[in-house]
């Protein structure tokens, strides 16, 4: 390679970039994104780079995708609340999207501040936005519950949907399911999750297929070994299962 197409091709290698914020990388789970939705986002966001707006007809041609499926996407972003529509205009904008990210940001800020004062009650508590999956499971074990959760809870639950991958639908049911057995414990739900993915039930269709097929479920491969858990999770064990 010459030392001119070099010199070419590394300044557009640093200046052809498209800004990715981190905040936008820490918590698409807890927008209800996954990978693919992700990288359609990041393709917005790349989009947006000098307009003001987004709109589907001129996207269609630059993403070679066809129009149907450029508005099942932009749909599943505007039911996840990432996307709000303009006014007298046919196009859409990012804001719902940063403002969500503000508030998972500033719940994050709160929840980590109450940790320092664990000794005395919060005069605030920290909640997450209710449009996410996090904020909406938050909130369902709140009022299942009775009552706030603790950081270390609220961190069960990101470590379910983090770490764990398990889909909320899926972290909904095992809460359903222990408060109908009068065991509504951060602990027995765990026990529930624990055992639905040893079985390799990877969403709520399977863990009701094993309901009334519970001889089909053991045929399933067996999942890999778990990830060791975090130092998180012994403190959690620790001060919840004593």
């Amino acid at each position: 390679m010459s030392v001119n197409l070099e010199q070419k091709f590394m300044s557009e290698l640093l200046t052809g970039g498209t800004f990715v914020p981190d905040l936008l990388l820490d918590f698409y789970p807890q927008l209800g994104l996954d990978a693919e939705g992700l990288v359609f986002l990041l393709r917005l966001l790349r989009h947006k780079k000098g307009r003001e707006h987004l709109f589907p007809d001129e996207l269609a041609k630059e993403f070679s995708s066809s129009k149907e499926k450029l508005s099942e996407q932009f749909a599943a972003l505007r039911e996840k609340g990432l996307l709000g529509p303009l006014p007298q205009a046919n196009g859409f904008s990012l804001e719902p999207l940063f403002a969500l990210l503000f508030d998972l940001w500033a719940f994050s800020k709160m929840s980590a501040g109450q940790k320092t004062v664990a000794a005395a009650p919060p005069q605030e508590t920290a909640h997450p936005p209710k449009k996410t999956p996090f904020g909406q499971l938050y909130h369902s074990f709140e009022k299942e519950l009775g009552r706030c959760l603790s950081p270390m809870e609220s961190e069960k639950i990101s470590q379910w949907l983090l770490e764990d991958k398990t889909p909320p639908e899926v972290i909904a049911e095992a809460l359903k399911r222990a408060v109908l057995q009068g065991k509504a414990s951060f602990a027995y739900i765990d026990k529930i999750l624990q055992s639905w993915q040893k079985q390799n039930f990877s969403s709520l269709a399977e863990v009701l297929h094993n309901d009334s097929h519970p001889a089909a479920a053991r045929t399933l491969p067996t999942k890999p070994k778990r990830q060791t858990k975090s130092a998180y999770s012994s403190v959690y064990d620790k001060t919840f299962r004593s």
